[in-house]
């Protein structure tokens, strides 16, 4: 076995979004899809009874469903043929009903003959969420996947100072260990807000993703990905990169002043810091 030097890794994210429904996952996924897609197409395979044509009034997705039955070699064929049609990137939306729905794993499990742990598990259940998981890990293109999770209840106070009940996520709905396998893996609130539970050492000091924060977090992982630095997406990332006082920071704000763009600013102010690098 022969040990490489490693410089500037790169690979294609891998993220799973959790939450319970109406939390807005195949509208998260989507954005973060076409964000990682940039200028290719990306595609969209709906699980969820077709509901997912109604986001084509906001988003240009190439798409393909699956209805009635949905054992997990559709999904490794659905990876297969987005890599093949060069998709820039796949939103799989969900995972859940490749593990608990019609012709999923445990269907396929309990439908098996003679004993359900050597015959069920051992020869159908596990080498069919082994290839599943394995088509998720190898493949060569960003893939986005949302997971349902148990709905609970717990008790809060509103606005108006009164205990209403609020709905939140609780077990994912997939096979125990599925969620090691992802780079990023997010839960998401009902008021659309990500708390990220896992992600590589990209150096961010807030695991929360606003509502509307998405495809600045997906071009944080792309910039990352690339060149080992998050590129400001905001004037206020280039106040918190160059600080509150210094002269980086008031060259920031005549750019600011002058009508530069956030990715023109921070190009010019990158240069600056170059030329008076020791």
């Amino acid at each position: 076995m022969d040990f490489i030097d490693v410089k500037l890794p790169s690979k294609p994210a891998k993220i799973e979004l959790r939450g319970p429904t109406g939390a807005g996952k195949t509208f998260i996924g989507l954005t973060l899809a076409q964000t990682f897609a940039g200028d290719k197409p990306y595609a969209f395979l709906d699980s969820e009874s077709g509901r997912g044509m109604l986001f084509a009034r906001m988003f240009n997705f190439k798409y393909a469903s699956l209805s009635g039955s949905y054992p997990p070699q559709k999904y490794v064929e659905a990876i297969n043929s987005a890599v093949k049609a060069g998709m820039g990137a796949l939103l799989l939306d969900s995972l859940t009903q490749a593990w608990n729905g019609v012709g999923g794993v445990l269907d396929q499990v309990n439908a098996s003959s003679g004993n359900k742990f050597t015959d069920g598990w051992g020869k159908i259940g596990t080498p069919l969420q082994n290839q599943f998981t394995n088509a998720i890990i190898s493949a060569p293109i960003p893939l986005v996947c949302t997971v349902r999770t148990k709905m609970g209840y717990e008790i809060t106070t509103n606005e108006s100072g009164k205990k209403v009940p609020l709905q939140i996520g609780l077990q994912p709905e997939q096979r125990d260990g599925l969620s090691y396998e992802f780079d990023y893996i997010i839960d998401i609130s009902m008021d659309h807000v990500g708390t990220i539970t896992k992600m590589p050492p990209m150096g961010l000091m807030d695991n929360q993703i606003p509502a509307d924060g998405y495809v600045d977090f997906a071009q944080k992982i792309i910039d990352w990905m690339a060149t080992g630095e998050m590129q400001p997406q905001t004037w206020a990332d280039i106040k918190a990169k160059t600080g509150v006082e210094g002269h980086l920071y008031e060259y920031a704000r005549q750019l600011n002043k002058d009508g530069k763009t956030v990715k023109e600013a921070w190009a010019l102010i990158t240069a600056e810091m170059a030329e008076v690098a020791p």
